[in-house]
């Protein structure tokens, strides 16, 4: 049963790839560059303000239609060199060097965490799932082997589809992704007889039920109301401060769902990275040194139960800095 799930894990991935896009909401990962940066407060206002003004233009970049894809691309580039320049004109030498040196990391993580269906870290253990499916099913040795056949070739197309697509549009992918995992289901439901594929739709069903149950990146909403009453807890926010945290975590959400629309990955992801910053300035604008700083204590809290690979107790997501 349980390696059954992790193949219908492996399929819902699958299908939730044709429905969100590779930009996830989620502020609350991530280093320190601002605290390790020891900001002024002048500082802080005028990054605040360099990162707005970045995203504000950015967004109109991508939302002008008459522009083709390499002068959208030939305009994002030229006006992220110009904010690393008032960056740049904001810090001092070792701040800026360390802002760099942050920035390189965390391009290093990001590579090391995105490297899609093909990469190390996701590659399906196909011998294992071969064998307890098996099991699981009741599969003869032929059912065996042509299911073997059949979700290899699946993962297969899935990660050429993943690299192939990514100049297009997201109604595109969807599309594409949506009639690839229908063909599947489809060679499945030809090797299975109808007692097997029944069990087969019902334990991937099980699978996305439970993934769904407000997990963020699998299909959950945010839980707003309960982020705010646990966060105002867990820092001794006042009413005020609890306020200003729910819309600028409202706008930071509501923002970063409007860049999925953009089919420029690079472009989209430098967007992103723009308007996270501009949320976490405004995150520690509001609040005090020390409940900053119990913030920060309690993302580390959370980072280490993600590493090892347990879920998080309920907690607001922590502002990415």
């Amino acid at each position: 049963m349980k390696a059954l799930l992790t193949f219908a894990l492996c399929v819902f991935l699958a299908t939730a790839a044709s429905a969100q896009d590779s930009t996830h909401v989620h502020p609350g990962r991530g280093d320190h560059r601002m605290t390790d940066l020891h900001l002024s407060t002048a500082q802080q206002e005028q990054l605040k303000t360099i990162n707005k003004d970045f995203f504000t233009t950015s967004h109109a970049i991508m939302k002008d239609s008459s522009l083709s894809k390499t002068d959208r691309q030939a305009k994002f580039k030229a006006l992220q060199a110009t904010r690393q320049d008032k960056i740049k004109g904001v810090l001092s030498a070792d701040q800026y060097a360390q802002w760099q040196q942050d920035m390189n990391n965390r391009r290093s993580r990001m590579d090391m965490g995105r490297r899609g269906f093909d990469g190390p870290r996701h590659r399906p253990d196909f011998a294992r799932m071969q064998e307890r499916t098996k099991q699981d099913l009741g599969l003869t040795d032929a059912q065996s082997q042509q299911l073997a056949s059949a979700n290899k070739d699946f993962f297969k197309s899935m990660s050429d589809l993943h690299k192939n697509s990514a100049s297009s549009d997201s109604a595109t992918r969807r599309a594409q992704f949506q009639s690839l995992r229908t063909a599947y289901e489809t060679k499945v439901k030809g090797i299975l007889n109808a007692d097997q594929y029944a069990k087969w739709q019902d334990h991937q069903q099980q699978m996305m039920a439970r993934m769904r149950q407000g997990r963020p990146g699998f299909g959950g909403r945010p839980d707003f109301a309960k982020m705010n009453d646990r966060m105002k807890q867990d820092l001794g926010l006042s009413d005020e401060q609890s306020q200003k945290l729910a819309a600028a975590r409202g706008d930071f959400f509501k923002n970063a769902r409007a860049l999925r629309e953009n089919s420029d990955t690079a472009a989209r992801r430098t967007q992103f990275k723009a308007l996270r910053q501009q949320y976490n300035a405004q995150v520690q604008s509001i609040l005090t040194p020390d409940q900053f700083a119990k913030l920060q204590e309690r993302k580390k809290e959370m980072r280490a139960h993600m590493h090892h690979g347990r879920p998080a107790p309920d907690a607001a997501p922590a502002p990415e800095q």
